[in-house]
């Protein structure tokens, strides 16, 4: 495995010096040797219309005390959550601190309203499906508690669940990541955390290994301070959208990402924009790849 640091076909730029056509860059490996290829340009970037900013509540770890406390261990009842089976079903806009284990899922069900998930030293393995499913919401935010260790892990198989789920942590609509704690996820069936409108990781150490994707955004995924640590069998983060040239882009504002994979490291349709923090990603094939446009304004 050879550590790629940029392998890329399209246009890069580099501070204030733009380069079109085919370029490879590689770091230290195995072998001195690149080979690249051309690949054929489907979309433009349309930089000017993508959003790199962050609200206050994506990068804040606090919360209110004005919460709903649910033990995963007992018998959970409140306003806005409910133990359904195997299953706990959250229904109502609010915030939702999680301790103790649970041998099923969290559901997100609260049709237009901003849920919060405050995960403290919290165990959730799915007995099938998803073990976190954001269904319906208008945005979902994951904080990890100050010092939490919270594990998560979705089924080898899934039986009858939603079309399109398929990760250990999966959202229908904009997702957040944030906090102080550490998050490791296990995506033993496909992928790690996706997301299939904006994703946003912003704080905590996030450890995540999967049998394919680490990190899954349609849109888009921001990074903003998180440390990453990716070990999976294909690609580490990538954001997936290629039909509209506004989306499916990866901006790294700050953090750390390592990651190992037998795939590419950082992959964005349209866009790629290393603004600060750093990447160190050891891979089969490209170490940042994208079919349009990467640039490299800071960070390492």
């Amino acid at each position: 495995m050879t550590k790629n640091v940029i392998k890329y076909a399209g246009v890069i730029s580099l501070g204030c010096i733009a380069l079109a056509g085919t370029l490879a860059l590689s770091g230290c490996g195995e072998s001195d040797s690149v080979t690249t290829k051309t690949v054929d340009y489907c979309t433009t970037a349309n930089v000017e219309k993508m959003d790199f900013t962050y609200t206050d509540r994506d990068t804040s770890a606090k919360y209110s005390d004005n919460v709903v406390n649910v033990d995963l261990d007992g018998n959970i009842s409140g306003d806005g959550v409910q133990k359904n089976g195997d299953n706990v079903e959250i229904t109502k806009e609010a915030t939702y601190v999680l301790k103790g284990s649970l041998s099923g899922q969290v559901v997100v069900n609260a049709n237009d309203a901003k849920v919060q998930i405050v995960l403290d030293n919290a165990d959730i393995n799915a007995k099938n499906g998803s073990a976190i499913y954001v269904k319906d919401a208008k945005k979902a935010f994951i904080t990890l508690a100050d010092g939490s260790e919270n594990n998560i892990s979705d089924s080898t198989s899934y039986n009858g669940v939603d079309d399109g789920v398929d990760s250990a942590i999966y959202s229908k609509d904009d997702l957040t990541i944030n906090g102080n704690g550490t998050l490791n996820v296990s995506g033993k069936y496909n992928h790690g955390i996706a997301c299939k409108d904006d994703l946003l990781l912003c704080g905590g150490t996030i450890n995540v290994s999967a049998e394919r994707d680490g990190i899954r955004g349609k849109d888009c995924v921001k990074i903003n301070g998180s440390t990453i640590n990716c070990d999976v069998n294909d690609d580490a983060i990538v954001a997936t959208d290629s039909n509209e040239d506004d989306k499916g882009y990866v901006s790294i504002d700050a953090g750390k990402i390592t990651a190992t994979c037998f795939g590419k490291g950082i992959v964005g349709q349209t866009y790629v924009r290393l603004q600060d923090g750093s990447a160190d990603v050891t891979s089969t094939d490209d170490g940042i790849h994208c079919n349009v446009r990467v640039d490299v304004n800071g960070g390492s």
